[in-house]
């Protein structure tokens, strides 16, 4: 498999040019080590956005907006809207400023607090579904995001989750450190939980540091 850091560079080198505040934003994040999204994961969710014609999309994980603003730009033709949870309320401040200078204020909605409560209390039992769920924040919760994301998901809808992949160390015999294991262990859980899924067709894409993209048949299988 073709992934090393040269290919990452040129492939980088083949992204549309970003403009004055995501650049901005990209450097501010490097400056401060700051995990947002990489910019070739951004083009493909901008991609799928596209492909599937996604209105309405969840994202957990807000950060500094960055890739927030990606997401409320790709739905924007459709008259979408994307709503985001931030557990980090410094964060999200932060991004509700990047949200104004990027004048998309008006397509995002910004929830604060942690997303396993945020979920069931905000949005759960509403009428409207989800087209797409983006999930990039703590990873080895992302089983718990994910079932609780599900009642929320469209059927026909797409449930993307970045840094599935973490620095490899899924692949069965990789040297990780100890502390990592738990984490490691629900990674594992998840992709073979998604990928043989009867209720979702999913695929695993070597990309940024792995993405999940899973198509949801509208077969609500109980999750285990």
């Amino acid at each position: 498999m073709i992934n090393t850091e040269e290919m990452n560079i040129y492939l980088r080198s083949l992204l549309p040019d970003r403009d004055m505040l995501l650049a901005g934003l990209e450097e501010e994040a490097e400056q401060e080590e700051i995990p947002i999204l990489q910019p070739e994961v951004a083009q493909l969710l901008e991609t799928l956005i596209s492909i599937h014609q996604s209105a309405r999309v969840l994202e957990i994980g807000t950060a500094i907006g960055y890739s927030t603003i990606r997401l409320a730009k790709a739905v924007s033709l459709r008259q979408g809207e994307v709503v985001t949870i931030e557990l980090q309320e410094e964060l999200r401040y932060r991004a509700l400023e990047n949200f104004h200078k990027a004048s998309v204020s008006h397509l995002i909605t910004s929830l604060g607090g942690d997303a396993r409560e945020v979920i069931p209390t905000q949005l759960a039992g509403r009428e409207k579904t989800f087209d797409l769920i983006f999930v990039d924040a703590a990873k080895g919760q992302y089983l718990e995001f994910f079932k609780l994301c599900l009642p929320l998901l469209a059927p026909g809808g797409l449930f993307v989750a970045d840094n599935v992949l973490y620095k490899g160390w899924v692949v069965p015999g990789s040297i990780f450190p100890r502390r990592k294991k738990t984490l490691v262990v629900r990674l594992r859980h998840l992709l073979k939980l998604m990928t043989n899924h009867p209720a979702f067709n999913s695929t695993l894409l070597p990309i940024g540091d792995g993405v999940l993209v899973s198509y949801y048949n509208g077969n609500g299988v109980e999750i285990k």
